[in-house]
């Protein structure tokens, strides 16, 4: 399903760049591979001559209708049940669905009719406390629907972001403050400064005309406590 944005992209900065050689053309295209395609070309040697017969054989099987409709659906099948009833579960079961379904889409088939069918595939892939909780909401005798279905799941995915997004919010403000507050603490040079102005300004007693406190001054406490 990802190989028609890759091939155009391919094709329009490699393919079609003749100022690149064959060789250099097939160490490009062996490089951007993913395991799968890749094994498909891996017996073949990286020669000027072999790079057509690469390309075209992954042109041949990568544009077969048949094979990627398959592939499609067989991960739409495919898809484990869900475990438990988190948002982050449901959300990757709506993000498989809806990327193969849009590529089933593209391929010409007729996604927009399959709504029953795609509603009991879904169901079976719910965790039982899901299935239950849109029961219990939609107990219409009607015929179920997936896009009932779909929206269901996708309101508890919907409120978990944006909360997941506040607490990020909350998180990165509250980082902020704490960096700012205690990260880098005040400096404490002014009031040291201050300190080593008191101690060392000098102070001269008109008793004795020296530098000390007047406890320390020997005039002063000779002197009777009248005098003083």
């Amino acid at each position: 399903k990802n190989w028609k944005p890759f091939i155009d992209l391919y094709n329009s900065l490699i393919h079609t760049n003749n100022s690149l050689s064959s060789v250099e053309k097939f160490q490009y295209l062996v490089s951007s591979l993913s395991p799968e395609p890749l094994q498909s070309i891996k017996s073949l040697q990286i020669t000027k001559d072999n790079y057509e017969i690469a390309y075209n054989k992954l042109i041949k099987r990568y544009t077969n209708k048949r094979f990627l409709t398959s592939s499609c659906w067989s991960e739409i099948i495919d898809l484990p049940k869900c475990n438990n009833d988190s948002a982050e579960a449901l959300r990757h079961l709506l993000n498989v669905i809806l990327e193969n379904l849009e590529s089933l889409q593209i391929l010409g088939l007729p996604v927009d009719h399959w709504d029953f069918v795609l509603f009991h595939i879904v169901v079976q892939k719910l965790h039982p406390n899901v299935i239950e909780r849109f029961e219990l909401q939609h107990c219409s005798s009607d015929i179920p629907s997936y896009i009932v279905l779909n929206e269901f799941l996708e309101k508890p995915c919907t409120a978990f972001e944006a909360i997941d997004l506040s607490v990020q919010k909350f998180n990165y403000k509250l980082n902020r403050g704490f960096k700012k507050n205690f990260s880098h603490p005040k400096d404490n040079s002014q009031r040291y400064s201050l300190l080593a102005n008191v101690n060392t300004h000098k102070v001269f007693w008109p008793l004795c005309k020296k530098n000390h406190l007047i406890i320390k001054c020997p005039t002063f406490t000779q002197n009777s406590p009248r005098d003083r």
